[in-house]
């Protein structure tokens, strides 16, 4: 059952950050996110905390296997893992707003969104990279098997880009 059905339409500031995977979405999110105070989520990071717990409610244990078996999440199962995320920003006044890293990807999880939220309170940044920088820093990206942190190896300075590794 969809947790979407039963909740009222927010209406929050957000940002959304649209972009292929790598281009940076994650990094501007977390920077956007100490200066303007607003909570970061994630789809991606939002997933693998929540298959960390060690109780799992029947959906999260689908959602497990879908992600262990190398399949896409379904559009409803990521909108109920948004709201799920939302829960204390709606209970706490803590944060001013909401990034939204990479989510919606498709037209699809805009309607769910936008069922959801009042989507003319949100801000669409698409972000752009040159597809060689971009190929090159994907290939320097790496996640610690301990903590589940992103970092890039690769040093990239050329065509006009000063990139340094994020350790």
């Amino acid at each position: 059952m969809s947790l979407i059905r039963n909740i009222r339409k927010v209406q929050i500031p957000n940002i959304i950050l649209f972009g292929a995977p790598g281009v940076g979405k994650g990094t501007y999110g977390s920077m956007l996110e100490k200066d303007l105070k607003f909570k970061r989520i994630s789809t991606g990071d939002q997933i693998r905390s929540f298959l960390k717990k060690p109780d799992l409610t029947p959906e999260m244990e689908e959602i497990k296997r879908i992600c262990q078996t190398g399949g896409l999440v379904n559009d409803t199962m990521v909108l109920d893992i948004i709201v799920e995320s939302l829960r204390d920003f709606e209970q706490q006044a803590t944060h001013k707003g909401v990034i939204f890293d990479g989510f919606p990807r498709n037209v699809k999880q805009l309607e769910l969104f936008s069922e959801r939220f009042d989507i003319g309170f949100s801000y669409v940044v698409n972000c752009l990279l040159n597809e060689e920088i971009l190929i090159e820093k994907l290939a320097g990206r790496r996640v610690c098997d301990g903590c589940g942190s992103n970092f890039n190896i690769c040093t990239i300075n050329k065509d006009g880009y000063d990139m340094k590794p994020l350790l």
